[in-house]
């Protein structure tokens, strides 16, 4: 296994997080629980409360919007878009004018000049925005084609955005071999999508494995390195725009 005893934060060491900073209550245990306190712990996501994530429960259009666009990094605008059903007071109006500004959302979605915050977004709503956040980081896609079961049930406008999320490596299906694109999406799946989202620019974790590592992999829990000295050289790589803690994380 590997200890979370080591980190690294542009050559600093530093104590672990408290269990307060890295868990809500509400995920011990979930699928998902490792991703969302990952991202909780590196200010990328938040709670419902201090002990709540609500993991199961579905995720509206406006957070969703909110959570991507937070992986930016960037200065909060004013509102100047004209969606019929925003004033540019609420909450997520900041977030909403970045993924205008970049056009993340596909104009189906907009089409009758509603945003519809408050709706619950679908999985392939949520897709053909994470695959618009994949163009303008620039990541590269997976050869061949990727394609799901029930690809017929997507709709047209978004068939080639599921392909490219799924290409960029940002979404998967069920073990069916499905991805039921107008299934609502939960909290715990975002995670999984923004998680993988954050990491086209970023890692969280090096994995080093003096036995079984290779210098020249990726750090990946399934490729690790051999040596921490390749692991800190890794983090260079990142040090300039890193937002999160990166673990080096030692098997023995």
């Amino acid at each position: 296994m590997y200890p979370d005893f080591v980190g690294t934060e542009a050559y600093g060491v530093y104590a672990p997080k408290t269990p307060e900073q890295l868990s809500f209550e509400d995920v011990n245990g979930h699928w998902a629980e490792n991703t969302i306190k990952t991202l909780a712990t590196n200010d990328y996501i938040d709670g419902v409360d201090a002990y709540n994530y609500l993991p199961n429960a579905n995720l509206t259009r406006a957070q969703f919007v909110k959570m991507v666009t937070d992986t930016l990094n960037m200065e909060h605008p004013a509102y100047e878009a004209d969606y019929k059903d925003v004033t540019g007071d609420e909450w997520y109006a900041p977030y909403l004018q970045i993924a205008t500004n970049l056009s993340l959302l596909d104009p189906t979605l907009v089409s009758d000049g509603f945003f519809y915050p408050d709706r619950d977004i679908t999985r392939e709503e949520a897709a053909s925005i994470a695959a618009r956040v994949a163009v303008l980081k620039d990541a590269t896609k997976a050869e061949g084609s990727i394609s799901f079961a029930d690809e017929a049930d997507t709709s047209s406008w978004a068939k080639t955005a599921v392909k490219d999320a799924a290409a960029y490596g940002l979404i998967t299906g069920y073990e069916t071999g499905k991805f039921l694109p107008k299934n609502t999406i939960t909290r715990a799946e975002a995670a999984q999508i923004l998680y993988r989202i954050a990491g086209l620019s970023t890692i969280f974790d090096i994995y080093v494995d003096a036995e079984t590592g290779n210098d020249h992999n990726d750090g990946s829990v399934n490729a690790p390195l051999k040596t921490v000295k390749a692991a800190r050289d890794l983090v260079r790589a990142y040090n300039d725009d890193m937002k999160n803690d990166i673990y080096i994380r030692i098997k023995g």
